[in-house]
């Protein structure tokens, strides 16, 4: 059984220990001709450049608001996405749909910045649906108050679709005689969705 882990444990090793190493170089001035074992280390230095910054506090309060907004909202939108498509009974519908919601995943960063900034740029569709409209165009990628929400909108939507999946799949893997017998003692289709 030991030799039948060592494949494992071998893995593991390569790739989720050996490259902690690499966090030698925060402590490091790192030198990548020298690597690792040769760069001259600096201790806190870098550590102490950091917290010395004036806006550090603005940047660890981003850093969170961002990262939590991003977790909170995508779960939400991917558990209100595989509720709505559970209850589609069309399956060419649903699987249509589901394949719409799951394509953004498969798009790299650097596609989907390219749309957002086209889309959200001073003369983006965005803004001149805003002008059309007779209001006045928004910096979005520019202006503080924008830039977050744009920023969490992005992610919601490029990871909503592989959330999507992992629900509907939860969702989908529960035993019709539960909601069976919930119809029997009397819940209606919200109540079986909730419970």
């Amino acid at each position: 059984l030991h030799i039948m882990m060592l494949p494992s444990i071998i893995f593991l090793a390569i790739f989720c220990y050996f490259p902690m190493y690499g966090n030698v170089m925060a402590f490091q001035n790192f030198n990548p001709g020298r690597g690792f074992l040769y760069s001259p280390f600096a201790g806190l230095k870098h550590f102490r450049t950091l917290f010395a910054l004036p806006n550090i506090m603005n940047v660890f309060y981003n850093t969170v608001f961002i990262a939590s907004a991003k977790i909170i909202f995508g779960t939400i939108a991917a558990i209100i996405l595989s509720l709505m498509l559970n209850e589609v009974r069309s399956s060419l519908y649903r699987r249509g749909v589901q394949t719409i919601i799951y394509m953004p995943y498969f798009l790299s960063w650097v596609i989907l910045g390219s749309i957002f900034t086209t889309m959200f740029s001073n003369d983006g569709f965005v803004n001149q649906i805003i002008a059309s409209a007779g209001g006045e165009k928004v910096f979005f990628l520019g202006d503080n108050n924008w830039f977050r929400f744009i920023i969490i909108l992005t992610d919601v939507w490029k990871g909503a679709g592989f959330g999507t999946v992992v629900y509907l799949a939860a969702i989908t893997g529960i035993d019709p005689t539960l909601y069976e017998a919930a119809v029997m003692d009397g819940a209606g289709r919200m109540r079986q969705i909730w419970h």
